[in-house]
């Protein structure tokens, strides 16, 4: 049972947290950071927004899982990236917590992948997100579930575990 998905949790049997600060392709301190975060709990706040464990409350060796990650909006190179107020306060704009240009975008996924991978501490992930939803554009599918990529790409690319 997880007392709070993602952060400030409390008596949990899972220890879930999210993280997006996995910098962009030309962000390589910022990905190394990221890297070497996700390989122990007491690192962990270098890569989220809040704290992992509520006032009071303490990692006592559950399992780690990286329960939301990526959110890399396609860039489109015609319009200026949008943040995430303008995309809830204008119904026609959409966002990503990173972008990448299309032809970027397996090899960013796979370098994000990859990072996870590396982690012996880690016993799982949830890329961000399966579709587009709404405003966010960070999707493997389109709003109607169109694949945005050819799947047999990301397949390769999830099954690179060692």
């Amino acid at each position: 049972m997880i007392s709070n998905d993602g952060w400030e949790m409390t008596e949990t049997d899972i220890c879930a947290f999210h993280s997006y600060k996995h910098g962009e392709k030309d962000e390589c301190e910022q990905h190394a950071v990221f890297k070497e975060a996700l390989k122990r709990v007491d690192s962990l706040h270098l890569v989220m927004e809040k704290i992992l464990f509520a006032k009071g409350s303490e990692y006592k060796g559950q399992p780690v899982v990286l329960t939301e990650c990526g959110g890399i909006a396609i860039q489109n190179g015609e319009q200026p990236e949008t943040t995430m107020e303008e995309a809830i306060q204008q119904e026609d704009k959409e966002w990503g917590y990173t972008s990448a240009s299309e032809s970027d975008f397996l090899a960013e996924y796979g370098r994000i992948v990859d990072a996870i991978y590396d982690s012996e501490m880690l016993n799982g992930f949830c890329y961000t997100q399966l579709t587009d939803v709404e405003q966010e554009a960070n999707g493997l599918l389109t709003y109607d579930h169109q694949y945005k990529f050819d799947p047999e790409e990301i397949r390769k690319i999830n099954e690179r575990k060692k």
